[in-house]
């Protein structure tokens, strides 16, 4: 008993060191997160990034401070064990979670790269949607029916990214057929002229219409307009031109309206 109570007693000074030691590295180690934190981010790099910058800075001082400690209090079979047992633990881990761990690291490229942003309308793969949110891990869209897709961050890396609203105008076309008996020059002026007066239709670049083939008795047209992503998202500029060109028709070509047609080619 009185052995056991001298061990005990003698211990104190090297388990104090190890518990002194252990406290500094907690404190060091906050700091030096918020510092890491800190300096991400003013070099301009998501908070994401940051906030996974920080953490793994905060894990590895904690896992130092510890083998330290450990070495400094001659516990050095204890030291070697721990950061043995540490690195077995992380490849099972990343064997086991290997998918995960990709998915993680394809986020951290996005969120690098910044192929789009929350509000875009993008095509990922075959998906098409808003960007409702843009996680570490996952990417989530919202699509024209309003279903919610997450796409995990490994997909997208391996697949095209479409971003229709980064360039800030899309191009709308229109196909029309009309009957070859018609002043070809006088519809594609006054048709020019009516859609640059068209709502929602930018006129620059402007609007044109051009003839691209002829089959029996009819001529193909192709009408192009310009417009603003944010109004093609919502089909208002669709709508507008749509509407524009069936009463350009209507009023040019009352009696031959019923041979005509209209077909979408965006």
């Amino acid at each position: 008993m009185q052995n056991t109570i001298a061990m005990i007693i003698a211990s104190i000074p090297t388990i104090l060191l190890v518990v002194g030691i252990v406290l500094a590295t907690v404190v060091l180690a906050r700091r030096v997160r918020t510092m890491v934190h800190t300096g991400v981010v003013r070099m301009g790099m998501p908070v994401e990034i940051a906030t996974v910058a920080a953490s793994s800075s905060n894990a590895v001082i904690l896992v130092l401070g510890i083998a330290i400690a450990f070495a400094q209090a001659g516990w050095v079979t204890a030291a070697s064990s721990f950061v043995a047992g540490l690195g077995i633990t992380g490849i099972i881990v990343g064997f086991a979670l290997q998918d995960t761990i990709k998915n993680y690291a394809a986020g951290v490229m996005i969120l690098y790269h910044r192929p789009y942003h929350v509000g875009d309308d993008v095509q990922l793969g075959a998906i098409r949607g808003l960007v409702t949110a843009l996680r570490l891990h996952m990417t989530i869209l919202r699509r024209e029916d309003g279903i919610i897709v997450e796409i995990p961050s490994s997909v997208i890396t391996n697949n095209p990214i479409i971003n229709y609203t980064r360039a800030g105008l899309r191009r709308i076309t229109i196909r029309i057929t009309l009957e070859r008996n018609i002043d070809i020059e006088t519809i594609v002026r006054d048709l020019t002229d009516v859609l640059r007066r068209t709502p929602h239709v930018v006129n620059e670049p402007l609007p044109t219409v051009s003839v691209i083939g002829m089959e029996g008795e009819q001529i193909i047209f192709d009408v192009g307009v310009w417009a603003s992503a944010s109004d093609d998202v919502s089909g208002a500029t669709r709508t507008h031109t749509m509407a524009t060109i069936d009463r350009f028709l209507v009023a040019t070509q009352p009696t031959k309206r019923n041979k005509s047609s209209l077909k979408i080619t965006v």
